[in-house]
Order: structure tokens, then C-alpha cells, then sequence
């Protein structure tokens, strides 16, 4: 059928059924934990400090209990769940909300990432970070100026995801459509050797996305010399309909 046989492995594997139905079951839960704790977690970090999320979004009767944990114990119960016995109850909503939370989390979401496909650099020359979050070691520092950890989970997952996809399906370069300041183009380029274009509509972007590809380049070639073989970056200013 001419179909790269890498791909219609993936594509047979894709279209399992039962693993499909469990996707979606995954998927139906997730959503659903997310409408029954929207007033937690809309919010972001900073939220806490200028809109007064800690009284206005977090139930009043959670408050007393998280607040009675030093930092290693919540930095656990946000990585692992566990919960030791504390002198203030925990409400049950509560208790529900932490077990959801983990049995619902993507699998691997808290180990370190999986053997890369082409390679990512930065994870090849660092061990784990014990940063700002658990996916800043698969991103060179000069790559991650001014990204915060959310978007840092988000580029790492997502290059990683498209490196596994274009090595599987045979692809030769990567596109990257509604690619904003370049992120996620820059760390395909940059980290996995990718050949990379972005797409972006706003122009804006696309000179703000060349002026960080400019300061990166010269940096990470002075800190990593020959051993640093990138990809081709490219930003292209377009509407894709």
C-alpha cells in the first residue's frame, strides 16, 4: 500500500480497540475531575498572590491540613501521594481529590523522561534537574530562559511525543504550526536535531521566535562546541486555515 511499515505498525497500535475505549474512559474521568475542582485548578501560581486563590478558590475546610504540612511532605504528596498522619483531619473531599488526582495523572508523569529518539542533548548531558519541575533537565538552560514550568512540561512532552511519532511514521522534518515565539520548534531543532519550521501568523512572534534563536545559537555552540549538531530552524510567517 506504500505505507512506511513503521507506520501501520503505529497505526495498528493505535487502533486497538480496547485501548482505545481506555483512552477515553481516561480522558472522561480526567474531564471530569477537572469540573468538580475548577475553582482549584484554574488558577495559576501567581494567582494565589494576586487574586487570593488560597481563600477564594481552595475549600475552606483543605486549608488547615495542607497548611499544617512542611514543604518535603507536600513536594511528596504532590509526587507520590503519600500522606502521613497529621494532627488536623483531612476531609474527605480532600483525601478523594489527592487519590483522583494520581490514579487519573498520565503514566510516567512524574519519572524522568524515557530514552530519547533522535536524542535529546540536553537529557543526554544532565542527569535529572531538581529545579523548578521534573522536566527541566530535558531542556538546556539557554533554551528555557523565561519559561515557566507549565510551558517547560508542555515543550518537553510534546518534543518528545513528535520525536517518537517522526522517527516511527519515517518523516524528515518538522512542522510546527501556530509555533508563537518558537519554543517548541527550537527545541526540536536544538535538542532533537530535527529539521524544524515553524509557522506563525503574528509577525511579531516571528521576530521575537528569530531573536532568541540568534541569542541561543552562539551560546549553547560555545557550552557544548562540535558535540552540538542542531537541526535546521526556519520561521515562516503564514496562515494555515
Amino acid at each position: 500500500d506504500g505505507q512506511h511499515p513503521s507506520a501501520r505498525a503505529l497505526a495498528h497500535e493505535h487502533c486497538d480497540t480496547d485501548a482505545m475505549e481506555a483512552a477515553r474512559l481516561h480522558v472522561a474521568q480526567l474531564a471530569a475531575l477537572l469540573r468538580s475542582s475548577r475553582s482549584v485548578v484554574d488558577g495559576g501560581m501567581k494567582d494565589f498572590f494576586t487574586e487570593d486563590l488560597w481563600h477564594s478558590g481552595v475549600p475552606e475546610s483543605w486549608r488547615a491540613p495542607l497548611e499544617a504540612l512542611a514543604l518535603d511532605e507536600l513536594a511528596a504528596l504532590i509526587t507520590c501521594g503519600n500522606l502521613r498522619q497529621t494532627p488536623v483531619a483531612w476531609p474527605l473531599s480532600l483525601l478523594a481529590f489527592v487519590a483522583s488526582c494520581h490514579a487519573l495523572r498520565l503514566p510516567g508523569q512524574f519519572a524522568p523522561l524515557g530514552p530519547a529518539g533522535r536524542g535529546s542533548f540536553a537529557q543526554a548531558a544532565r542527569g535529572n534537574a531538581c529545579g523548578r519541575c521534573m522536566d527541566e533537565g530535558a531542556i538546556d538552560s539557554e533554551l528555557r530562559r523565561a519559561v515557566n514550568p507549565k510551558k517547560m512540561h508542555e515543550i518537553v512532552r510534546l518534543s518528545e511525543a513528535a520525536d517518537r511519532l517522526g522517527r516511527a511514521t519515517g518523516c524528515d522534518n518538522a512542522i510546527d504550526v501556530g509555533s508563537g515565539q518558537g519554543y517548541l520548534s527550537r527545541t526540536l531543532a536544538f535538542e532533537r536535531s530535527w529539521d524544524t519550521v515553524g509557522v506563525e501568523a503574528v509577525d511579531s512572534n516571528i521576530e521575537a521566535a528569530q531573536l532568541l534563536d540568534d541569542k541561543a545559537r552562539p551560546r549553547l555552540r560555545k557550552k557544548h562546541g562540535e558535540a552540538w549538531q542542531p537541526g535546521s530552524l526556519r520561521h515562516v510567517a503564514a496562515w494555515v486555515p
